[in-house]
């Protein structure tokens, strides 16, 4: 019995000083949550402009992304909340995260049918494209064909896994016809050139029969209809070969030898008639 006062005040200190230490703990520890509970009150905040964030861009969209994860990023760094406000700060906080991803799915979702219905339309533009490369119709295809081309450039994205695929099917169609053309204006070029030729050479004989006086009817029928015969000349030639061809015949008319002036005004008349012809 003498012992048990001084017993429970040892007891009584000893637990005291745990109960000290304990106050102080939760002390210091209510501080901290309260910091805590600062620190996330503040990054709702922050995020709930990203609620109502809308654009049609996906770099925009991407960038944004970027933004809100930093900021779950500083929201797991701080510690525990005070259990009274903690439900409310994490109810604002992954709401507006969640709107924001719910929104740019939403988006994301919207772009994907843009873009298969884009992906539909080129394709119809190279079926249309493939059905146009073997013609030989090279004015009217060629513009065809560009407009098909303009239309294309004003169609929006496709997929991406199917942007090249599509795009070289196109490309391939277009080169095709536009390369046939290329060589087909290449080989009349080629033949232009030489009926330029053969023309010059008539002229020549022409001149030469002037020069000579050894020109006839019959000669100056059988040189225009052999100059006749002879198809197109280059565009930048048409009007010097025809002239020089003009003034060749008169000379030519005038030159042949014997025969009256009705006669040779025949002869011209003749001549006219035949080009008009």
């Amino acid at each position: 019995k003498e012992d048990k006062e001084a017993v429970w005040q040892r007891f009584k200190a000893a637990s005291d000083a745990v109960y000290a230490r304990r106050d102080a703990y939760l002390q210091t520890l209510q501080q901290e949550l309260q910091v805590n509970l600062n620190g996330k009150a503040t990054l709702s905040d922050e995020l709930q402009v990203f609620v109502s964030f809308q654009s049609d861009r996906i770099k925009d969209w991407n960038q944004k992304t970027k933004e809100i994860l930093e900021i779950q990023k500083r929201w797991e760094i701080i510690g525990g909340l005070p259990r009274a406000k903690a439900k409310d700060v994490n109810r604002k906080f992954w709401s507006a995260f969640k709107t924001f991803f719910n929104n740019k799915n939403t988006f994301f979702k919207k772009l994907d049918e843009e873009r298969e219905r884009n992906l539909q339309l080129k394709y119809d533009l190279v079926k249309r494209a493939l059905e146009l490369k073997e013609s030989s119709d090279w004015e009217r295809t060629s513009n065809e064909l560009k407009n098909l081309q303009q239309k294309w450039k004003e169609v929006g994205p496709v997929p991406e896994k199917f942007r090249e695929k599509v795009f070289k099917e196109f490309k391939d169609a277009c080169d095709h016809f536009f390369e046939q053309r290329r060589t087909q204006h290449d080989k009349l070029e080629g033949e232009q050139a030489e009926n330029l030729r053969l023309k010059e050479q008539i002229c020549v004989e022409f001149e030469s029969h002037a020069s000579g006086k050894t020109g006839s009817s019959e000669i100056l029928q059988e040189l225009q209809n052999r100059y006749s015969s002879i198809g197109f000349v280059p565009r930048k030639d048409i009007n010097t070969i025809r002239n020089r061809y003009q003034e060749a015949v008169d000379r030519f008319i005038n030159s042949i030898p014997g025969i009256s002036e009705d006669e040779r005004g025949k002869i011209t008349l003749e001549n006219q008639l035949s080009e008009l012809r």
